[in-house]
């Protein structure tokens, strides 16, 4: 090869590239990967949101129908609806509608926010990968570089006319003039 540089430095210093482009390409499909997985978990979160308010809407309108019915029912028998037994059954069913919505909006709040924390963990891991795909870049660059290096500055040749690779050039080679 010409200006003194072997092959195998030529191949050892496409093999980094090629490796260190290989790592940041890698890290960056998995950060796109794990993205779409917190959004994935991002949207679930939207979801268990609005159903438990959906739920927590049908437990309520569920109630007002139990009373109305209720309602109907004690005065077709001549209980005066608006005193009384009608009025502890009224707020008892009312009662008990409010706890069971209430229960439907924190259950689906904690689902929401569990899948938040997920949908977080994933966006974290999604950071790590990209980092991660340019360490292992560098790494491998380094790495090639040092077996480079080595060849260089090693006992086989370097210093008196050899390029550490195993081939000798002319000992005025390297020399400006």
């Amino acid at each position: 090869m010409s200006g003194g540089i072997s092959a195998t430095t030529v191949a050892l210093a496409a093999t980094a590239a090629v490796g260190a482009y290989a790592a940041i390409q890698s890290g960056k499909a998995q950060s796109r990967q794990l993205e779409a997985q917190a959004q994935q978990q991002s949207n679930q979160a939207a979801y268990e949101k609005d159903a438990a308010v959906a739920q927590a809407e049908k437990i309520r309108k569920a109630a007002t129908q139990q009373q109305a019915s209720a309602r109907s029912q004690l005065a077709g028998s001549g209980v005066a609806v608006g005193e009384g037994t009608a009025v502890t059954i009224n707020d008892t069913i009312d009662l008990n509608a409010e706890n069971d919505a209430q229960t439907a909006l924190l259950t689906g709040s904690r689902r929401s926010n569990s899948l938040n924390t997920s949908a977080a963990s994933y966006s974290g891991a999604a950071g790590d990968a990209l980092t991660g795909g340019y360490l292992n870049a560098g790494a491998t660059v380094l790495s090639a570089a040092a077996t480079i290096g080595k060849g260089w500055s090693g006992t086989n040749g370097a210093g008196s006319g050899g390029l550490g690779t195993g081939v000798t050039a002319p000992s005025n080679a390297l020399s400006i003039r």
